[in-house]
């Protein structure tokens, strides 16, 4: 059968046309996104002459053809097709493809060869489908390599001399709403020089058989590029539950740590509680010590008189060590609780309360003074006038210990009423919200515009989970982070389109407005939250209760308490 060389390139032209409507219609239906291809007026060209349309980085698919066209044809993108077709397959955020469009270098686009092949493989398969339906006497189209770098190194690589003639028909593609790039095939003219003008009619063939096995091999393509685009899926969904893995164990050690800190500082309170515990303990001792007096008393009284006059002075001597030791102590301890008065009334003048420490003062000497008085006449019923003196000394001391231990405020001190604050008076009212399917990209840009460390999650009011900083942190990939940029890889920038829903908290404590300050420390203790979301009855949210609005209700203790909640949430919670 006679077929004109003419024809024969005419019909590959018009083939490649629709051969990238057809690859277009099925990255479409896989990757769920718009594309589109329109072809542009041909021309002669060669590799040198090519360096114009192509002045930054390329990418070249070389196709392998066996069959009427024998030998090697190239279907080549531009940079902005390079990372935006790559971009798509990996699954790229919109702003790291645009910004790879505009300033990506030779080495990202290296990073990108595995994607670019793989849109290769789907474009071979595309374009072989095509070609045995609409182009006699073809047998088969397989990918023979990849090229990715500056078109001037190109030539070499895929085995073009810079003066070789080629055809080539330059196409406009479009994907969603990236804008349009350039891309094209390189037809060498040596391709359909080959091409002999009288070839003998082909035996008849069995249209059936031929049907099935093309339907076979199409089948398996298809089975294939879906085979892989659920591997990348997978491989994305893997990175992800291994990254909620990380936070739950980071949480739970977290945990961990906390009790452990609520243990100790229990024990320290135990510890202070025993230092401070009145010397009840030592009466009975002494009861004791008076029982065994009689007993004494008449064993001394069988010793010979010597005896019992040494052992007299050796009582009494014992005696005034006892009675100077005790008011060494006395001493040392009125010294030491008259100091802590005087720091207290310095401090005091500093603040101008100076009359406040005085009426206090006076109010302590009044009661040492009566103090004295009634351990006087109580020693002086009792009969032991001997003792009163050192009764006195200390009636004195206990009296300056109750001082000490006493609740009765002074300036500046915080007031237990004060824990008796609800959280409706300190919450902060403007809460960010969003919902379960937005990714963790949108969730974060969406609190740093709100100045939040938290994002509620729901809709019209009515809660189902809690987003912090912290839980997006141990979302994402750690190496999105500058300081990790060397082993950047495209799967980490996937970890930005996990949805919140997946790492929300929930169910979400919440509490009412009516909530003291007192309760939501103790909860937040208990539960090692760091935030409430505050409900109404109907259980939609007022607002939301962090520890750095109880911290800002601290610091401004004897102000106006229904201020406090004007405080921004901080964002350092993460």
């Amino acid at each position: 059968m006679a077929i004109s060389q003419t024809k024969t390139e005419t019909e590959a032209v018009d083939l490649s046309a629709e051969s990238f409507d057809t690859f277009c219609e099925d990255m479409s239906g896989m990757f769920g996104v718009e594309m589109e291809c329109s072809e542009e007026e041909p021309s002669e060209e060669t590799a040198k002459s090519l360096e114009k349309r192509f002045k930054k980085l390329a990418a070249v698919i070389s196709v392998k053809t066996e069959g009427l066209l024998d030998g090697t044809f190239h279907v080549v993108l531009d940079q902005e097709g390079l990372f935006t077709l790559a971009g798509i397959i990996v699954m790229l955020p919109e702003r790291i493809i645009l910004e790879n469009r505009e300033r990506g270098s030779a080495e990202e686009a290296e990073g990108m060869s595995d994607a670019v092949g793989e849109a290769g493989n789907l474009l071979v398969g595309t374009w072989d489908r095509v070609f045995r339906e609409g182009l006699e006497g073809h047998g088969h189209l397989s990918q023979s390599g990849t090229f990715i770098g500056a078109w001037g190194k190109a030539g070499k690589s895929i085995g073009l001399g810079r003066s070789d003639k080629l055809l080539y028909v330059p196409y406009k593609m479009t994907i969603g709403s990236y804008p349009t790039f350039d891309c094209g095939v390189i037809w060498p003219r040596s391709l359909f020089e080959c091409i002999p003008e009288d070839e003998p009619e082909e035996e008849p063939v069995d249209e059936e058989a031929k049907k099935e096995e093309e339907a076979a091999a199409e089948a398996k393509k298809k089975e294939e590029a879906t085979a892989k685009a659920r591997k990348i899926k997978e491989d994305a969904a893997k990175a992800r539950k291994e990254k909620e893995a990380e936070a739950e164990a980071k949480k739970e050690e977290e945990a961990e740590a906390e009790a452990k800190k609520e243990e100790e500082a229990e024990a320290e309170a135990k510890k202070e509680e025993a230092v401070a515990e009145p010397k009840e303990e030592e009466e009975p001792a002494a009861e004791a010590k008076e029982e065994e007096k009689p007993a004494a008393e008449a064993k001394e009284e069988e010793k010979p008189a010597a005896e019992a006059k040494e052992e007299e002075e050796a009582v009494a001597e014992a005696k005034e060590e006892e009675s100077e030791s005790q008011e060494a102590a006395v001493a040392q301890e009125d010294s030491e609780k008259t100091e802590q008065v005087e720091e207290e009334t310095a401090a005091v003048n500093e603040t101008g309360e100076d009359e406040a420490v005085a009426e206090d003062k006076e109010s302590s000497e009044d009661q040492e003074d009566e103090a004295v008085e009634q351990a006087k006449k109580e020693a002086t019923d009792a009969g032991d006038s001997d003792n009163v003196e050192d009764s006195s000394e200390g009636s004195v001391s206990e009296t300056i210990r109750r001082m000490t231990e006493s609740s009765a405020e002074l300036p500046g001190e915080v007031s237990s009423q004060f824990l008796k604050v609800t959280a409706s008076e300190i919450m902060e009212k403007d809460v960010v919200w969003g919902k379960g399917d937005d990714s963790v990209e949108e969730a974060l840009s969406r609190m740093q515009q709100g100045d939040a460390g938290y994002m509620m999650i729901g809709r019209e009011g009515v809660l189902e989970g809690l987003v912090s900083k912290s839980d997006i942190a141990g979302a994402v990939s750690v190496y999105l982070r500058p300081v990790f940029a060397k082993w950047h890889r495209p799967l980490d920038d996937a970890t930005l389109k996990i949805k919140v829903k997946w790492i929300m908290s929930r169910p979400v404590h919440v509490i009412k407005g009516e909530t003291s300050l007192y309760s939501i420390i103790d909860n937040m203790r208990q539960s090692s939250q760091r935030a409430f979301p505050v409900v109404d009855a109907d259980g939609k949210v007022e607002g939301l209760v962090t520890v750095f609005d109880i911290f800002a209700a601290i610091m401004k203790v004897g102000g106006d308490v229904s201020s406090v909640g004007k405080t921004a949430q901080s964002p350092a919670l993460v």
